[in-house]
């Protein structure tokens, strides 16, 4: 019984799914209410933009609202534009769609979303219209009202529910990498280091960095002050840095431990006052 109590999931996953259940259902519902043409466009944007804290959820629920307005005026200008040449219109889809979706991949920030939504919602309105260009403008704005909705159910409904705040878990994950950056520190300078702690050390280190950069970029959704998000991308720049010194430095010791270990030897108290 142990066993399995320990693989249930913990209650805050039980509410994050009632609460993107009941928003998709609510989404579906008004969806059906107003006759929409593909009202499972709504509840499946739920899924798509719901996340268990608030800020992520606001975040893509803006960034997705502005590549689906940009998608949808796209297809709007662009199928009228090449309908008598549906191979160049082919040409023009794939380059909006490849070009987005290469510049929301290597643009490392929230609002990369947008440029993704951007990309791929402009081909799912513009093909199914090739042999029924007139469509092009009913089929776009019946998209944007549907994934509206969805977006708007998604974060009402999980602004006002069990919220769960992005600040504790960036600071438990900060502390961590702190955590993780002084054991690395302190062996690389006190040379008691083993290969397979240090490759683990440094494993976690960037793990956490990654969480905390996609974190930093949603912080200013769920209200936190200018200061803090510039506080911050600060630490962010810093941690940046703190990897190649510690190899630099490493680089160093293990050229004074093979040239001049007299050197190296006349160092460790330097060295053991810095570990300490």
């Amino acid at each position: 019984m142990n066993g399995f109590f320990s693989s249930v999931p913990p209650a805050r996953d039980w509410f994050y799914g009632v609460r993107t259940f009941g928003a998709s259902m609510l989404a579906l519902y008004i969806a059906l209410l107003m006759e929409m043409p593909r009202p499972y466009w709504a509840m499946a944007t739920v899924y798509i933009v719901s996340s268990p804290f608030v800020g992520p959820t606001s975040s893509k629920a803006l960034y997705r609202a502005a590549g689906t307005l940009a998608g949808a005026a796209a297809s709007v200008l662009l199928v009228p534009m090449f309908v008598q040449t549906p191979l160049l219109l082919a040409i023009v889809v794939g380059l909006w769609t490849g070009t987005l979706l290469f510049l929301s991949l290597h643009l490392r920030t929230a609002n990369s979303y947008a440029l993704m939504l951007a990309g791929y919602t402009m081909p799912l309105i513009s093909l199914p219209v090739v042999d029924n260009p007139q469509a092009v403008f009913d089929i776009a704005v019946s998209r944007t009202e549907e994934i509206f909705l969805g977006i708007i159910c998604a974060a009402v409904v999980g602004a006002m529910f069990w919220p769960r705040r992005l600040a504790p878990v960036f600071q438990a994950t900060t502390e961590k990498w702190f955590s993780d950056a002084s054991t690395y520190s302190q062996r690389f300078i006190s040379r008691t280091c083993q290969p397979e702690e240090i490759g683990a050390l440094r494993n976690s280190m960037v793990g956490s960095f990654n969480s905390l950069e996609m974190m930093i970029g949603q912080l200013s959704h769920e209200g936190a002050r200018k200061q803090t998000v510039r506080n911050a991308n600060e630490l962010r720049g810093r941690m940046i840095h703190l990897l190649p010194v510690i190899d630099a430095l490493d680089d160093a010791l293990w050229a004074l431990e093979r040239r001049t270990p007299e050197l190296l030897a006349s160092l460790k108290p330097v060295l053991q006052k810095a570990c300490d």
